[in-house]
């Protein structure tokens, strides 16, 4: 019995030096990830909040007064979108790579593959709070507060991010046996950019195109977001369920090609 039990407790250490151990390894990566994201620049972290801000002013000049999209406060719709987008084309940038670059790592130590891919969105999730900072002075600034659907934005935000995590993990595992998946990645994106509602209401979209919309997981996340951030209103149940199930199909995919390639890493590398 004795015996028994002290197996078990040796067990659980085991485990809890492993978790402590990858966490460890989690928030050396993330750092190293910033870190070499702002390498040499003057303004480092005040980066991530101007971007977007400037990506929304030479967008929202074009759509506002060369081609004219009818909605209210379309600077700050126009920012709301562009950093959902931001997050999702940044994690999936860096993710691609994710583990092919650091495969002498994983070479010399023994660490779950997976933890680079949740590394690389976990360090773009904190660009993405940063930038929040502006989103939150613009929209004071225009509409005279915060709406408090705000509340919702983690909810959210923890749905979009698993989503983004799941094909991450495929690609960054794909990635490692075909290098063509990284060449591929950026024209996908840009397609994707243009059939997501980014810059564009759905409104704008004839009835009879609608369905390329609804077909689009991204489409989901950027509606529910933007109900909190936005507009102002508590998501759709339907909305909310419909993204919830996309992020846990994202997740089995990811684990599946994940699980069935992370033996051959080490010979692909």
């Amino acid at each position: 019995m004795i015996g028994k039990k002290l197996a078990i407790s040796s067990s659980i250490n085991y485990k809890l030096r492993k978790i402590r151990i990858a966490r460890s390894l989690i928030v050396q990566l993330i750092k190293r990830d910033l870190r070499l994201r702002y390498r040499g620049s003057l303004l480092g972290y005040f980066w991530s909040m101007l971007n977007p801000l400037l990506y929304m002013a030479v967008l929202s000049a074009v759509f506002s007064y060369i081609i004219r999209f009818e909605v209210k406060n379309y600077s700050l719709f126009l920012l709301t979108g562009i950093l959902i987008w931001n997050f999702f084309q940044q994690s999936l940038s860096i993710g691609v790579n994710s583990i092919l670059f650091n495969g002498s790592l994983l070479k010399k130590v023994k660490v779950p593959a997976s933890l680079f891919p949740f590394a690389s969105v976990s360090s773009v999730l904190i660009n993405f709070l940063l930038s929040l900072v502006p989103f939150a002075a613009i929209s004071i600034a225009i509409k005279g507060n915060l709406p408090l659907t705000i509340l919702f934005l983690p909810l959210c935000i923890g749905i979009f991010a698993t989503f983004i995590f799941g094909v991450s993990l495929t690609l960054a595992s794909l990635n490692v046996r075909f290098r063509d998946i990284g060449h591929l990645l950026d024209p996908i994106l840009t397609i994707l950019f243009y059939s997501t509602p980014i810059i564009y209401p759905k409104s704008a979209i004839p009835e009879k195109f609608r369905m390329i919309l609804d077909l689009n997981p991204l489409t989901y996340y950027l509606d529910i977001t933007r109900d909190v951030m936005f507009t102002g209103v508590v998501p759709e149940i339907e909305a909310l369920l419909t993204a919830t199930a996309f992020s846990m199909l994202s997740i089995v995919v990811g684990y599946l090609t994940f699980n069935k390639l992370k033996d051959e890493f080490v010979y692909d590398i």
